[in-house]
């Protein structure tokens, strides 16, 4: 039986029933732990918020850690028209109340990004050829 990933701003939790799909998206992408499925099972186990929604070509996850607040939120895994992706979950935070902020952000997305004016970067850290960064929207 397969199951489908919802649509943004729908998500749909990940779990053993629909790691397959999920696992068959991200195998199109470089390895990076925060988002091979074994990293985020185990960071991301509270509640069943570990989760995922599709944007176009996309995956928007879902990083609800409720002991990590400054590391939790969503960011987006892809290389197809990213921006898009990136601009609709920024306003989606920002019409939400939420802070507009993208966390977890692998090094092939930034490379995909068209234009990085828009957004403000901030490297948290680099780990074997990725960075973790944050994107906001510019002011």
């Amino acid at each position: 039986m397969d199951i489908m990933i919802a649509n943004f701003p729908e998500f749909t939790p990940l779990d053993s029933y629909n790691r397959g799909e999920y696992d068959k998206i991200a195998a199109n992408y470089p390895p990076y732990s925060n988002t091979s499925y074994p990293s985020m099972y185990i960071w991301n186990t509270h509640d069943d918020q570990l989760s995922a929604a599709r944007h176009g070509d996309n995956l928007v996850l879902n990083y609800s850690m409720p002991y990590d607040t400054d590391n939790s939120g969503l960011s987006v895994l892809g290389q197809s028209d990213v921006d898009a992706s990136m601009d609709t979950v920024l306003d989606h935070l920002q019409g939400s109340g939420q802070q507009p902020r993208i966390l977890h952000i692998p090094e092939v997305v930034i490379n995909n990004i068209y234009d990085l004016d828009k957004y403000e970067i901030e490297a948290n850290h680099i780990t074997m050829n990725t960075c973790s960064i944050r994107i906001s929207s510019q002011p």
